[in-house]
């Protein structure tokens, strides 16, 4: 896990210097949230994104790469209020917790333990993102409120979604 976290640290740091070469604007911080991660965004000139998260969940990693579209939004308040939505997947593994079984013998609650055994578990799922994004160019930062919505097609033990996966993000322009 450790190599996985110093590998996708030089990839990022890699990306960053060749953005910074193309003049090509990107981001990078942090999402708090259902899905709290470490998330880099490339932009391109026609108001595309590719976005990459980076999130712990379940005692395993989930890499999360999404597709999308910005649309600068009429009724702002200002110019740097933009809409986004995409889509995308997610990739990664999570690991079980054991588990208890609950008897009820003589009245009483006994609490056995069943399985004290970790299991590591590949997950792989599609996501879908919508959100709105504030870019404050002076400072430079860029502040965003979303929903992302997945759909886990394997995983532990059978296929489940997160539909409520709201959250908000602060990220460095660069």
């Amino acid at each position: 896990m450790k190599y996985l976290i110093v590998i996708s640290t030089i990839i990022i740091l890699l990306t960053f210097n060749v953005g910074q070469a193309q003049n090509i604007e990107s981001m990078a911080g942090l999402r708090l949230g259902g899905t709290t991660a470490l998330t880099y965004k490339k932009m391109f000139s026609n108001l595309e994104a590719f976005e990459i998260m980076m999130s712990g969940r379940e005692n395993g990693i989930q890499l999360t790469a999404l597709y999308e579209k910005h649309k600068p939004m009429a009724f702002s308040l200002g110019d740097n209020f933009y809409g986004y939505y995409g889509f995308g997947g997610h990739i990664g593994y999570v690991q079980s917790e054991p588990v208890l079984l609950r008897s009820d013998s003589s009245g009483q609650y006994q609490y056995r333990l069943l399985d004290i055994r970790r299991k590591t578990f590949f997950t792989m799922g599609v996501d879908a993102i919508v959100g709105v994004e504030y870019h404050i160019y002076s400072v430079p930062m860029a502040f965003a409120l979303d929903i992302k919505p997945a759909l886990e097609l394997v995983g532990m033990r059978y296929l489940r979604s997160r539909v409520f996966d709201f959250g908000v993000s602060a990220k460095y322009i660069f």
